[in-house]
């Protein structure tokens, strides 16, 4: 009678461990695109199309968006270049 009841108890803790994986596997802290739509600085989303003018001071490239006029700094100017 013993074994079942120890048995009962690993099936059921099981059970928990199982759930509560599940539960915390469906809580995805990714962002979504959507969340991106005003935020052009939004890193959540590798294939935004921006429209804008690159600026170049000295050695430094600016990217200046034309929806909201925002400074965005080019971190890879070689792929700029082509």
């Amino acid at each position: 009678m013993s074994h079942i009841k120890m048995w009962r108890s690993i099936i059921c803790l099981l059970a928990a461990i199982s759930a509560v994986t599940i539960a915390s596997g469906a809580q995805d802290d990714k962002c979504r695109c959507s969340d991106c739509k005003n935020d052009p600085s939004c890193s959540c989303c590798p294939g935004q199309v921006l429209k804008g003018t690159i600026k170049m001071q000295g050695d430094k490239y600016t990217f200046v968006n034309d929806k909201d006029e925002k400074a965005l700094t080019v971190t890879n100017p070689e792929a700029l270049k082509g």
